[in-house]
């Protein structure tokens, strides 16, 4: 996990704060930097949930890992449904789906492992 953590923030950070260069060389819209900004929760998250489908599926909770993405997708297409058809979101509520399902598949993968390895968030020092 830190391995991804050293490639995935960085790379965050540069879509965030260089994102107006990386979509202007693509688009000529402004709204372009906004959207590739906003979806920041979505890429980090995204890089966290493959090692940690890959650790589920190294300590036998296969079935788990499936049920995460199945309901994961489930909640983040009924948002983005719900958010993005509201003409005041549009494409915000969209964004606000797919953030959500990053949030989700990414939290489930992690507590079924934490669960499962008896793991505790406190640092050993502060018991």
């Amino acid at each position: 996990m830190v391995i991804t953590a050293v490639y995935s923030i960085p790379s965050i950070l540069l879509f965030y704060f260089y994102g107006h260069l990386l979509t202007g060389m693509f688009f000529e819209s402004i709204s372009a930097t906004v959207y590739l900004q906003l979806l920041w929760p979505y890429f980090l998250f995204h890089f966290f949930i493959i090692p940690f489908q890959a650790f589920l599926i190294g300590i036998g909770l296969v079935k788990e890992a499936m049920y995460h993405i199945i309901w994961s997708t489930v909640i983040s297409y009924l948002v983005i449904w719900v958010l993005g058809s509201m003409p005041s979101l549009g494409m915000l509520g969209v964004i606000l789906g797919m953030n959500t399902g990053a949030v989700l598949s990414a939290s489930l993968h992690f507590f079924s492992i934490k669960e499962k390895l008896s793991l505790t968030l406190r640092p050993k020092y502060l018991k």
